[in-house]
């Protein structure tokens, strides 16, 4: 059976960036290795986008993974070299199958992470760029 390619996505613009890669850490250490290649993807507060080597490095120099989960992800390889952002490649939809967005607050719960990946027919995991936009906007 094929491992599903998982791509863990945190970190950020948003002032709850280190809430995020702790939340993506999070995920990372519970996903069944057996089961899928999971891909870290951070974006760092400047809004770069990482690679998956970078991600992990970025994430266990921060404290929230440790070399006890590397043998948990994906950090080289076909996968390593896919990703141009933030402009999606064809190759990024070939070797993700899904994405768990991790980001918290702006530019993560509000719908505008969603609604990149719609436009690159991403699936991810969650709720969609309606349901996201309207959970921000606690008084609507």
């Amino acid at each position: 059976m094929r491992k599903i390619n998982v791509g863990v996505l945190s970190g950020g613009k948003s002032g709850e960036h280190e809430v995020s890669l702790a939340s993506g850490s999070s995920i990372i250490k519970g996903l069944n290795e057996q089961k899928y290649n999971i891909i870290p993807l951070c974006i760092s507060q400047d809004g770069e986008w990482m690679t998956p080597s970078e991600s992990f490095a970025y994430m266990k120099n921060g404290g929230y993974l440790t070399d006890e989960y590397s043998h948990k992800v994906t950090i080289s390889g076909q996968l390593e070299n896919y990703i141009d952002l933030p402009a999606f490649n064809k190759d990024i939809k070939r070797d993700i199958d899904v994405i768990i967005p991790a980001l918290h607050g702006t530019f993560g719960e509000d719908g505008t992470i969603q609604g990149l990946l719609d436009i690159y027919d991403i699936p991810y995991v969650g709720a969609g760029v309606a349901a996201s936009a309207v959970g921000m906007d606690k008084s609507f």
